[in-house]
């Protein structure tokens, strides 16, 4: 009965995976430089950007993560973030160091923020994610970014993670650090 089964062979294609996109320091730079130009937001200001990026772009952070992330999460002195399990795509918590000049970042936007009540370190008041990328796509049209180059925020974590690679993190400690199973 086996041998009447009929031969597979060949009608399966493999797709090759897209490579993951890497923002050049170059552009993370413009990107930067431009936010604090101050561009026409609709949004956030661009002081909320600017932290928005710097997590992004060296903690690896998804969008809900950060966008989900207290300041009880945050420890300036430790240096270290804790992700919580409810806001990772993994449901599953982790700690995530901290550079010493990030650290030193958060704690001017801590005393920068106007509501000292709030927890939340991103505060992000909108229904949707929509807003975020239009905001987005605003700051890299004035940071030069051809359209058809621009970059998505899940392109800071490619870069993170690519980043640790180079500079010859064991894989599986990134694979730790980005939360991935």
């Amino acid at each position: 009965i086996i041998g009447d089964a009929p031969d597979f062979h060949g009608m399966f294609v493999k797709e090759p995976k897209k490579k993951p996109t890497i923002i050049p320091e170059g552009d993370f730079a413009a990107i930067l430089a431009a936010v604090n130009a101050k561009p026409k937001l609709k949004y956030r200001p661009a002081a909320w950007w600017r932290i928005f990026l710097y997590v992004a772009y060296y903690l690896g952070l998804r969008r809900g993560e950060l966008l989900g992330l207290n300041w009880s999460d945050v420890d300036l002195e430790r240096l270290e973030v804790r992700v919580v399990a409810n806001t990772s795509k993994g449901r599953r918590e982790r700690m995530v160091p901290i550079a010493k000049e990030l650290s030193a970042i958060l704690a001017t936007w801590r005393t920068e923020q106007t509501d000292s009540t709030s927890n939340v370190v991103l505060h992000w008041p909108h229904g949707t994610y929509r807003q975020l990328y239009d905001d987005w796509h605003s700051i890299q049209d004035a940071a030069g970014i051809p359209k058809e180059a621009h970059y998505v925020p899940k392109n800071c974590r490619s870069t993170c993670a690519s980043e640790l690679i180079a500079s010859n993190v064991p894989t599986v400690v990134v694979k730790d650090f980005l939360g991935h199973a």
